[in-house]
């Protein structure tokens, strides 16, 4: 059988790691805009005052975004390391009972299905550099499809689907 990789950690799940830089550099973007309204209203000590609550948010939001980078990046690394290792379980299997809904009722989308007896939930919500509900989504997997799984519990390091 021939299968053809749809997600790996090796090769995909950095991106997940490099995600939280991006939201650094969004944190930033206020900084210009603090020094251009301030410029704008130079005597306004209302205008000053929300200046210092942006300038105080952007600095916590940074703050944020280093200690959860930190994080990620560990648990990408750990489980990059499992992977390297062979410490893994593998299902294969055809996805049967798929159903697509939310997130614990919630508003987040989450899918679910199981391959070979073993149940797997995927959800954007829960963070990490495994394979997730959007990605899930983009690989055009349906019900029946054959696919092969390696895992640590239900958190997906590769898949592979069975090619004809």
């Amino acid at each position: 059988m021939h299968f053809l990789t749809v997600f790996s950690i090796e090769n995909d799940g950095y991106q997940f790691a490099l995600q939280p830089l991006s939201l650094l550099f969004a944190g930033f973007l206020f900084v210009p805009v603090v020094f251009a309204v301030r410029r704008l209203f130079p005597d306004d000590s209302s205008v000053k005052a929300g200046l210092i609550v942006a300038l105080g948010m952007a600095v916590l939001m940074a703050f944020m975004v280093v200690i959860s980078s930190v994080g990620i990046s560990r648990n990408y690394r750990q489980m990059l390391q499992q992977f390297q290792e062979g410490r893994f379980s593998v299902s294969e299997g055809p996805i049967s009972k798929l159903t697509v809904g939310r997130y614990k009722g919630g508003r987040h989308p989450q899918v679910e299905f199981e391959v070979a007896g073993k149940r797997f939930e995927l959800s954007d919500f829960t963070s990490g550099p495994q394979f997730t509900y959007s990605r899930f989504r983009r690989s055009g997997l349906t019900e029946g499809h054959y696919v092969r799984i390696i895992h640590t519990g239900s958190t997906i390091m590769r898949l592979d689907l069975r090619q004809p």
